[in-house]
């Protein structure tokens, strides 16, 4: 939000134009939901890679891959992005977090509901997508015959 004397200002609630730049949840999500949010997606996101780029399992051509992977980036932005932005990649979210820093929103970006959200679109999804690749390979790829 904007108070008028050049200054932005974020309440606890309501990060106002600085949800532009970066992801922030909406105000009924609780800080558990937005974990099991981040993890989620982070984790199938890592599934489903692991999946089209693993040649004994799918023989895809190789410039497909990535429109492949394209369409399941948006998949999963349209999926997850209502409750908590959809910020599956880290660097999605801490560095237009560090420009609103510096652009005029100052430590409220950071200390936003009580210095309890900024650290889980950073580390959640860390830990999601190594939950991802070890159900891949739990479920998939530690099946394959030997060659």
């Amino acid at each position: 939000m904007f108070k008028g004397d050049g200054e932005f200002y974020i309440t606890n609630e309501d990060p106002g134009l600085a949800a532009i730049f970066a992801t922030y949840p909406l105000p009924y999500v609780s800080i558990a939901g937005c974990i099991i949010d981040q993890l989620f997606g982070s984790a199938l996101l890592a599934l489903c890679v692991a999946a089209l780029t693993d040649p004994k399992n799918m023989r895809i051509p190789l410039p497909l891959v990535a429109l492949y992977i394209g369409f399941l980036v948006l998949e999963l932005a349209i999926g997850f992005s209502l409750n908590t932005g959809g910020s599956p990649n880290p660097a999605r979210d801490l560095s237009p977090r560090i420009l609103t820093y510096f652009a005029g929103w100052g430590i409220k970006v950071f200390s936003f509901r009580d210095w309890t959200w900024f650290w889980i679109p950073v580390v959640i999804p860390h830990i999601g997508v190594v939950i991802g690749y070890l159900i891949y390979f739990i479920l998939i790829e530690a099946h394959w015959p030997a060659q």
